[in-house]
């Protein structure tokens, strides 16, 4: 779809409360429930119907390094390419905020390393 890419980052980004850099940015579009954990976060749809449906904080720390220069089809391709980089790490928030999408608030950790960081910090796991 022509113009697809752009249109991507418009609809992703107007829904993130955008704030104080250290402060968290709350995520305003749809949310899901992720499971087992009952933590509800951010849930954004690729495109239309079937399409992939991304956790947002993990979208918005895959976009954080995003290169400048990529326009077009190359732009959707390295999301992907850096999804799947990343495919066994978490999306980790360091705020404790589900819905956060701040990218300072986040970081890599495999699952492991982040639920027990959950469970230092007293965050219920179910």
């Amino acid at each position: 779809m022509p113009g697809y890419p752009s249109h991507f980052l418009v609809r992703f980004t107007v829904k993130i409360q955008v704030g104080d850099p250290v402060q968290c940015w709350p995520w305003i579009g749809a949310i899901s429930n992720s499971g087992k954990c009952r933590s509800q976060y951010g849930a954004f749809q690729e495109g239309g119907r079937g399409s992939r449906i991304w956790r947002a904080h993990r979208l918005s720390l895959l976009l954080a390094t995003l290169p400048e220069d990529l326009r077009g089809d190359e732009l959707l391709s390295w999301i992907y390419l850096a999804d799947l980089a990343h495919a066994d790490l978490e999306a980790a928030h360091q705020c404790d905020t589900p819905i956060c999408c701040n990218p300072q608030h986040l970081e890599w950790e495999p699952h492991d390393l982040n639920v027990q960081f959950q469970w230092w910090r007293q965050r219920r796991i179910e």
